[in-house]
C-alpha cells in the first residue's frame, strides 16, 4: 500500500513516579497494554492511526506502584488511490503496520522518562501488532455449508 506518514503527535501522556522505591529493578514486574485505533478519513485521504499505552511497574515485594506511565500517540497517513482501495485493507494496514510504526516513539518515550525520574531505563520488548489486531478484529467468516452429501 503506497502511504506516507504526514505525522506523529504525543498527544497525551502522564508520568508517575513513587519517592518510596527499591532501585533494584530485578525486584520488580511491569505491566503493558496497548490499545490501537483506526478511523478512515476523506481528509488526507487516507487514515488516523491511535495508538495508547499504559504501562505499570510494580515491586514484587509490596506490590506498591512504582511507575504509571500512559500515552496517546496519534499519526495521520496520506494513503494514493485511497478511493480505489478496500476500506477493511487500509484499516488493517494501520492497525498493524502504521502501528509499529509508532510504537518506538512510544517506547522512547517511555524509557527516557524513566531515566529521567532517577531509575534504570526500561525498553519494552517488540510488540506483535498482527496477533493485536486480529484479536480485535476477528476474520468475518462466510456462510456455514452443509458437510453431508446430497444424493
Amino acid at each position: 500500500m503506497d502511504s506516507r506518514i504526514s505525522s506523529i503527535i504525543l498527544v497525551k501522556s502522564e508520568f508517575e513516579r513513587s519517592n518510596k522505591i527499591d532501585l533494584d529493578s530485578s525486584k520488580a514486574d511491569g505491566g503493558v497494554s496497548i490499545e490501537v485505533d483506526t478511523i478512515l478519513t476523506d481528509k488526507l485521504p487516507g487514515i488516523i492511526v491511535t495508538l495508547d499505552l499504559n504501562y505499570t511497574l510494580k515491586s514484587n515485594k509490596t506490590n506498591d506502584t512504582i511507575v504509571r506511565y500512559y500515552s496517546k500517540h496519534v499519526a495521520q497517513v496520506e494513503v494514493k488511490n485511497y478511493e480505489a482501495l478496500d476500506p477493511l485493507k487500509i484499516k488493517r494496514f494501520g492497525g498493524v503496520n502504521i502501528a509499529a510504526m509508532i510504537f518506538p516513539f512510544v517506547r522512547e518515550d517511555l524509557s527516557s522518562r524513566v531515566l529521567k525520574s532517577g531509575l534504570r531505563p526500561i525498553i519494552l520488548p517488540p510488540f506483535n501488532f498482527v496477533k493485536l489486531y486480529d484479536e480485535k478484529n476477528p476474520p468475518t467468516k462466510g456462510p456455514v455449508r452443509d458437510k453431508k452429501k446430497t444424493t
